[in-house]
């Protein structure tokens, strides 16, 4: 918690006494504190919701210097809290070296921030939009800290051509950061047939990971298009999990630990989106599609999980009124497994079926109170179930139509 404090500190220092970027020598120092609220009509919600919580806030800082004319090199150290995730341990996020050899040309190698959609690189980023959360039907919050970054290498660059516009890629490869803490981890074990065995993920482990992004600022003015694509060729996860065992001669069972597998056949996914952005006017869209294939031990009892093709898409508008307010309308819709759109399996196994969906419908209102302190108020209005459930809310307890109310504070410098 000192660690904590100290950030805390060091960038209240920084914001109140108007300083939008610190520099020591040639070293570029940037810090943000985000402390946020969450309540929810029903279903708890990433968190314990139904009675509110504080259980949602972020911090970070980071540093950055051009060791040369080409070569700059920059870290970032971040910690958060969202219900059972993160619980404000501080860790590094990122950290890397930047060679730029030409604007065609340049390369990182490090830990960096993974290329995934339009915004995956600036998540963290609270000041860049008007939104509290961005929408989950493409960034789920609880993969985040599995998307987050890549620790490998990217090369990356742009060109212009002409009167068709510039075009900028990036190419990646490398592995995912990941372990026991992270939220993928918290949705293994919360997953219905592995709660009843109290499954405890011990260690999480992740193979290569490639992605490739494209982008296009095109003739028309204000309007870039942007495409990426990733493929994961293994993810795995280890763990125990309780077994219940009698004895002949012992009046009740016993209980002892039994071994956990996880592991994915096939990863992979892609996203298109566009912006477009005219004065104080911006509007957004994306569309995903994504595959996952695994299979579960538990001791000698394999489980296969079948393909479920994933889809999700979004359109957001948001308008800057004044310098103080802004406003933004989303909407946003996923399907986890296209291939049962109306739930009739969950039907089949006696679960709701609008656990097959999640509809959300998003009004979000920020207020700039001065450069570096950022007020949001967020509400959504649900329907359905379909995403990953970290706390395992039994289907008895789901109400299909439910609402989201975020507030969020955030300072940065």
């Amino acid at each position: 918690m000192k660690k904590i404090y100290f950030f805390i500190t060091l960038i209240f220092v920084f914001s109140a006494s108007g300083i939008s970027a610190y520099e020591f020598g040639n070293i570029d120092i940037h810090g943000f504190l985000s402390q946020g609220y969450m309540w929810t009509s029903d279903n708890d919600y990433l968190a314990e919701t139904e009675s509110g919580t504080f259980q949602f806030n972020e911090y970070g800082l980071n540093l950055s210097t051009d060791l040369t004319d080409n070569l700059r090199f920059g870290l970032q150290f971040f910690g958060r809290d969202l219900g059972k995730t993160g619980n404000d341990e501080l860790s590094l996020d990122w950290a890397y070296l930047d060679y730029r050899y030409r604007d065609w040309l340049g390369v990182r190698v490090g830990n960096v921030k993974l290329v995934l959609g339009l915004y995956n690189e600036y998540r963290d980023m609270d000041m860049l939009r008007t939104t509290v959360f961005l929408p989950q039907s493409i960034y789920i919050e609880l993969w985040r800290d599995t998307f987050a970054a890549v620790k490998g290498v990217t090369f990356y660059g742009n060109k212009r051509f002409g009167a068709l516009g510039k075009f900028s890629y990036a190419a990646q490869i490398g592995q995912i950061p990941t372990d026991e803490d992270t939220g993928f981890a918290d949705l293994l074990e919360a997953r219905p047939a592995l709660k009843q065995y109290n499954v405890d993920i011990t260690d999480v482990d992740a193979g290569y990971i490639s992605t490739f992004g494209i982008g296009w600022d095109t003739p028309v003015r204000g309007l870039k298009l942007n495409y990426t694509m990733y493929n994961v060729n293994d993810f795995a996860a280890k763990g125990n999990y309780i077994v219940n065992q009698t004895i002949p001669g012992l009046p009740v069972p016993y209980t002892a630990l039994g071994d956990f597998k996880y592991q994915s056949t096939k990863m992979w996914g892609l996203i298109g989106g566009f912006e477009y952005s005219r004065g104080d006017f911006l509007l957004a869209g994306e569309y995903m599609k994504s595959d996952f294939e695994s299979y579960m031990e538990l001791g000698d009892t394999r489980v296969e999980r079948p393909g479920a093709p994933a889809q999700g898409w979004y359109l957001s508008g948001s308008y800057r009124f004044t310098e103080l307010f802004s406003a933004a309308l989303t909407y946003s819709d996923y399907t986890p497994n296209t291939d049962d759109k109306d739930g009739e399996e969950f039907k089949k196994i006696g679960e709701k079926d609008f656990k097959a969906w999640l509809r959300t419908v998003t009004l979000s209102t920020r207020f700039d109170i001065n450069p570096y302190l950022i007020f949001k108020l967020e509400a959504s209005q649900n329907n359905g179930w379909g995403h990953y459930d970290p706390l395992g809310v039994p289907d008895k307890d789901l109400e299909e139509n439910w609402t989201l109310l975020a507030a969020k504070l955030t300072v940065n410098f």
